[in-house]
C-alpha cells in the first residue's frame, strides 16, 4: 500500500465538466508533474492490481473529488497496467473531518 498526502486545492469534477476539451486537457497536463512527484515520494512501485481509497476534509462533496487525471498518471507512469475491471478494483471516497482543511489522503492499494 501507498499512501499520498496532499494539503491544498484539488481537482473537482464540477470544475472539469464547467471546461471544454481543450482546457480540460490543459488542466490534466497541468497536474501530470504534480502526480509523478506525489508517486515519487511516496515511492511507488508498479503493481499488478489496485484500489483506491481516499480520506479528504474539505468543501467538496465526496463525488466531486476528480480522480481520473490521478488514475490516467498512474498508467502513463507504468505504475499500473491499465484502469480496466481486469486491474483497478474500485474507488472509494470518505470525509474525514479529522483531517485539516484542503488535505487528501490517498491510499493505493
Amino acid at each position: 500500500m501507498y499512501t499520498i498526502t496532499w494539503t491544498g486545492a484539488w481537482l473537482s469534477w464540477n470544475t472539469m465538466l464547467s471546461k471544454n476539451r481543450w482546457q480540460r486537457a490543459k488542466l490534466m497536463e497541468d497536474w501530470k508533474p504534480l502526480y509523478r512527484k506525489m508517486f515519487a515520494d511516496a515511492g511507488m512501485k508498479p503493481m499488478k492490481n489496485f484500489t483506491i481509497v481516499i480520506r479528504y476534509w474539505s468543501r467538496m462533496d465526496a463525488d466531486n473529488v476528480y480522480m481520473k487525471a490521478f488514475i490516467d498518471s498512474l498508467r502513463a507512469e507504468h505504475l499500473v497496467p491499465n484502469d480496466d475491471k481486469r486491474y483497478f478494483g474500485g474507488i472509494s471516497c470518505t470525509p474525514d473531518p479529522t483531517l485539516k482543511h484542503n488535505t487528501y489522503v490517498i491510499s493505493v492499494i
